[in-house]
């Protein structure tokens, strides 16, 4: 229905539809399609005929097992086929050329297949179709590229939300062209003017009418033999690779990204003083002339150490409308701390705006917001790295002033830091490297954020106090007397809060140690810290090193031949010990527990096998878990190291 009114809407003239009774009569009977679904069928029929088409030629065929209809041929086929294949596969009959068990193979196979010579075909793809290393796949990449491929357009996965979130691409078919070139058109859409969650509400970027003018360029300088040339608008969507090109390694691998030329750089670069490149506009507070409007505002509080915004946490204050026209933040705006910083940590902290939810924000008066001027100059995320390296670095140190206290920016010095300026294409390629090592960080994060150890109770195991199968406090020392010896202090700073490590990087010596440095510790102990346990400064010491003693702020689990001692250790961070303790904690400054309210907490204690498996699978788990941290690392490294490459500083 929607390729006959597309058809009728290009054809009309004055609001009138511009068809002869005749050309209408040959249109409609020309349309045709299939279904393997009764049901389809029966809603196609009854569509058709609501549309005014009085024969309608929709038939229910199962396209890949019946031959009845395998010697009709078409101009045009438009198809979104079920990617899904069923238990068992396709049982398909032997006429296909390329063969396969993978319905979404052989539909693509039958719609090339079944084009007149100058046929044309538009057909949605999943990501199999595109890379998938199967022979099947393979033969009928190669089979498409010889024949009928001229064009491939990469779609943002999301885009048939809420129905499904799955990855496609469109393969663009035309006999004739394919022909006459030997490259092929790839095109990437990352936006198609809705959000990509289950809700697709509509937003700015849109990328598909750009992509529309870039196949049509691309089909037009086909036909008149030239080589087709890009914008720098187009040159950011869509690139031209040659059949020969794909053809070499094998696999005819229809991603596009794969074959984009790597723009190479070395860092060598002009440098510009930011002043020349961004708008500054100091931030405001709470208004006091009429008219107000509540906004919500970010502070300092809602930076992080990443450089992107907590939004848990923002203020909502009235404001001067006034004041708001030119302090509205908008999607790559950066916000620039102007007060704030510490001892340690000078101020010039900057974080990246990129909400496009339609709620207004704006910032503190502790802040400034940074716009760049000319987006086809400098890409405001590439200017949003540096200055969050520089930052890291301790040079906004050199533009900060105290008044009372308080760290201030200078902005006039900080207008005039000199930051490296490739060419713009340079910078996104820079962009979109640290973006995908960015998005392997925030995926390890959310392992390692959201596991906690669990295991299913058994309602028949029986529950004992901790003092029935560990020692609390086993053993005490005063360190004072050894003297000049020097001592590892574990204190509660020395254990992390929520993962189990611990530093024993506090060397001290014995007569200097503070008076609650008591606690012996040896191998196979956890340590539990007594204040504020909710906060989980819990740790199994899987190794201890000589002369170690821990603060009486932890107390000291020991295990008996009773218990494996990690079961234990795991137990630590369940909801059932947590809530146990939290009652438990005191009222004050310092919410606390002591020996006996820990002698006094109930356990799970079922069979020591039992315990044993449970350990082993946790420890098996919490391997993936350090694998995950090992790689944040890892990748939080690359980004420094790729930004301090740019500076020209490796």
């Amino acid at each position: 229905i929607s390729s006959f009114n597309h058809i009728q809407n290009k054809n009309k003239k004055d609001g009138r539809i511009n068809l002869t009774a005749d050309e209408r009569t040959r249109l409609i009977n020309n349309f045709s399609g299939y279904d393997i679904s009764p049901d389809m069928v029966r809603l196609s029929l009854v569509n058709m005929y609501l549309h005014k088409f009085p024969v309608p030629k929709i038939y229910e065929y199962d396209t890949l097992a019946s031959e009845e209809k395998w010697n009709e041929f078409y101009d045009i086929i438009l198809a979104n086929p079920p990617f899904m294949s069923p238990k068992g596969g396709i049982k398909p009959h032997k006429r296909f050329s390329i063969q396969a068990k993978r319905s979404e193979v052989l539909f693509v196979d039958y719609i090339a297949e079944h084009l007149n010579p100058n046929g044309r075909g538009g057909v949605i793809v999943p990501e199999g179709i595109i890379f998938q290393s199967g022979n099947a796949y393979k033969k009928l990449r190669k089979m498409l590229i010889e024949n009928s491929l001229y064009a491939v357009v990469s779609l943002p996965a999301g885009v048939f939300n809420p129905y499904s979130g799955v990855k496609t691409s469109i393969l663009f078919l035309n006999k004739n062209l394919a022909k006459k070139t030997d490259k092929i058109l790839f095109v990437k859409v990352n936006h198609d003017g809705f959000d990509l969650g289950a809700q697709r509400r509509k937003i700015k970027e849109n990328d598909l009418p750009l992509t529309l003018e870039i196949i049509k360029k691309y089909k037009q300088s086909i036909i008149e033999d030239k080589e087709i040339e890009f914008n720098r608008s187009e040159e950011k969507l869509a690139h031209v690779v040659k059949k020969e090109k794909i053809a070499e390694s094998g696999d005819y691998n229809l991603s596009g990204d794969r074959y984009k030329e790597a723009v190479v750089y070395n860092g060598k670069w002009d440098f510009v003083e930011l002043g020349e490149l961004c708008d500054f506009k100091n931030g405001l507070w709470k208004g006091k002339k009429e008219p107000l409007k509540k906004i919500s505002i970010l502070r300092n509080t809602n930076f992080t150490k990443t450089g992107v915004l907590d939004y848990s946490n923002v203020a909502v204050h009235p404001i001067e409308i006034s004041q708001l026209k030119t302090r509205t933040l908008e999607y790559g705006d950066i916000i620039l701390e102007k007060s704030g910083g510490g001892p340690t940590q000078p101020v010039g902290r900057v974080a990246l705006f990129c909400k496009k939810d339609g709620q207004i924000y704006s910032y503190s008066n502790f802040t400034a917001r940074i716009r760049v001027i000319n987006e086809s100059k400098i890409n405001p995320i590439y200017l949003w790295r540096c200055l969050h390296y520089l930052h890291q670095q301790g040079i906004t140190k050199n533009c900060q002033n105290r008044t009372s206290g308080i760290r201030n920016l200078d902005l006039n010095a900080y207008k005039k830091i000199r930051i490296p300026f490739p060419p713009l294409e340079v910078q996104e390629q820079i962009v979109a490297e640290l973006d995908s090592y960015q998005k392997i960080i925030d995926g390890a994060k959310q392992v390692v954020e959201n596991y906690k150890p669990t295991f299913k109770i058994d309602p028949e195991w029986e529950i004992v106090k901790l003092c029935e199968v560990m020692l609390v406090n086993k053993s005490t020392v005063n360190p004072k007397k050894y003297g000049k010896n020097k001592f590892v202090y574990i204190d509660i700073s020395s254990v992390e809060n929520g993962t189990g490590a611990v530093s024993f990087t506090n060397k001290i010596e014995g007569n200097k140690l503070p008076s609650r440095a008591r606690r012996i510790v040896k191998k196979g102990d956890i340590l539990l810290s007594t204040v504020r346990p909710n906060l989980k400064a819990f740790c199994f010491l899987e190794e201890v090193p000589d002369n170690a003693v821990a603060s009486t702020g932890f107390a000291v689990l020991s295990a008996t031949t009773k218990v494996e001692p990690k079961f234990v250790y795991f137990q630590l961070f369940s909801d059932y010990l947590q809530e146990q303790m939290i009652n438990r904690m005191g009222k004050g400054s310092y919410p606390s527990i002591n020996q006996k309210d820990v002698q006094e907490l109930k356990i799970f204690y079922p069979p020591l096998d039992i315990q044993q498996k449970i350990v082993l699978q946790i420890n098996n788990e919490r391997k993936i878990i350090n694998a995950n941290k090992e790689l944040i690392t890892i990748f939080e490294k690359k980004i420094k190291d790729k930004i301090a490459d740019v500076w020209g500083e490796q």
